[in-house]
């Protein structure tokens, strides 16, 4: 006897075979229910650090080096240990125009951020050091941002960074956001 799709579907749901499914189904949707998790207890979750963005000149011709200063702060009452490599490679930066359109990367920002589509699949090392932020300390790093993001274009630019830490207590995954700059793109 040769099935159709329909014929199938109602054979499927006639037998046993539908049973394991309805079965796994129910059980999902009761597990569902008591690991709801709303949004006011993730909201609780607050970050152990706060991220701070500054930029040298708000202000700067079009050509010239845009450099972008990242503090990370340590405001919880216990030690840190922050993962560093070339700087601004532990966050996410957003950087866009007066649109709110995303600016395009350079060359050398497709590949740092491994965004290229022609890359090549990584071999070799990567330096990284693991940094120890104690209570209340700080720590710098600048960043040259026309050397990953077509800034040449004049107009207002946003900036923001990103970065999300797990808190090792609570193994919740939260995303500390910094301040948003504006930088100024003269002709």
């Amino acid at each position: 006897m040769k099935y159709s799709p329909k014929s199938r579907v109602q054979f499927a749901l006639s037998t046993k075979c539908f049973y394991p499914l309805w079965t796994s189904l129910v059980l999902f949707l009761c597990l569902f229910e008591l690991v709801d998790v709303t949004s006011a207890q993730v909201a609780q979750v607050e970050p152990l650090c706060t991220i701070t963005i500054t930029a040298p000149q708000a202000s700067i011709k079009a050509g010239s080096e845009v450099n972008l200063d990242i503090m990370t702060k340590n405001v919880s009452d216990r030690t840190l240990y922050i993962v560093y490599s070339t700087a601004g490679r532990n966050m996410k930066l957003d950087v866009r125009d007066s649109e709110s359109n995303p600016v395009s990367e350079t060359p050398f920002g497709l590949k740092v951020h491994g965004t290229d589509p022609k890359r090549t699949p990584f071999a070799g090392t990567v330096f990284s050091t693991r940094v120890a932020l104690k209570s209340g300390e700080v720590s710098q790093e600048r960043l040259t941002l026309d050397k990953e993001y077509n800034l040449t274009k004049p107009g207002k630019y946003s900036i923001r960074v990103q970065r999300s830490d797990i808190l090792s207590d609570t193994n919740a995954l939260i995303f500390v956001k910094s301040n948003t700059i504006i930088i100024t793109v003269s002709p």
